[in-house]
């Protein structure tokens, strides 16, 4: 099972991309995620892969209506 979280952030301040290194005792030790930051708009809703989002949809209509 995968719990994914969306938020809305308003930064004065951020870098643009930054990685994460993950350090568990599961299987997920050691593998690299890459992030990057984007301006969400009503007409610019990323598409992600299979139920993924599912929870950005419910943020842009919280969001926008």
């Amino acid at each position: 099972m995968i719990t994914r979280h969306y938020f809305h952030l308003i930064l004065e301040e951020y870098r643009d991309e930054f990685t994460v290194i993950t350090g568990s005792r599961d299987e997920d030790n050691g593998w690299i995620y890459h992030f990057r930051w984007i301006d969400i708009e009503s007409e610019s809703n990323p598409t992600l892969g299979g139920h993924l989002g599912f929870g950005l949809t419910k943020l842009y209509k919280c969001l926008f209506g």
